[in-house]
């Protein structure tokens, strides 16, 4: 998945940079992902995402396209092109993510940060839904969530 970085916000917001760092752990997961990012009791700004390329896409400049859903969470609108709005869109190389069997630990890991437009406002209580999307099979590393690391608190 892709490691999306929540930063200072604005009156009510959330007021601390916070990095959410989803560790390497098994595969690519193909061309791109959908992921929601929730808020819980304060309203959140997304100022950037990051994400890194599985091996098979090293080196390679991939066509990166980040879209954000108009209805919230992306669930139900996978495939309704009216229900989604690009936020970003470029060309670019992204960092490679080891994700063999000995790269359980991410304070190494290196990402990319994704072109991302004008900052995106998740209310509390609130879902928004993102798309990212790459030009090949390895373009983003997946991480298999576990039980409780699999959420972020």
């Amino acid at each position: 998945a892709a490691g999306g970085a929540a930063g200072q916000g604005i009156a009510g917001a959330m007021v601390m940079s916070e990095l959410l760092i989803t560790k390497p752990r098994t595969s690519h997961c193909w061309y791109g992902l959908y992921f929601d990012v929730c808020a819980k009791d304060r309203p959140v700004i997304l100022k950037a995402i990051q994400s890194g390329c599985s091996s098979p896409a090293t080196d390679t400049p991939l066509p990166v396209r980040v879209w954000k859903c108009t209805e919230g969470s992306f669930q139900g609108h996978e495939e309704d092109e009216s229900k989604w709005v690009e936020v970003g869109s470029a060309e670019m190389v992204l960092k490679t993510v080891s994700y063999d069997k000995f790269s359980f630990d991410s304070a190494n890991a290196e990402y990319t940060a994704l072109p991302f437009g004008e900052p995106v406002r998740v209310g509390a209580q609130e879902k928004q839904g993102f798309l990212v999307h790459t030009g090949h099979i390895g373009g983003l590393v997946l991480r298999g969530g576990f039980g409780r690391e699999s959420l972020i608190n």
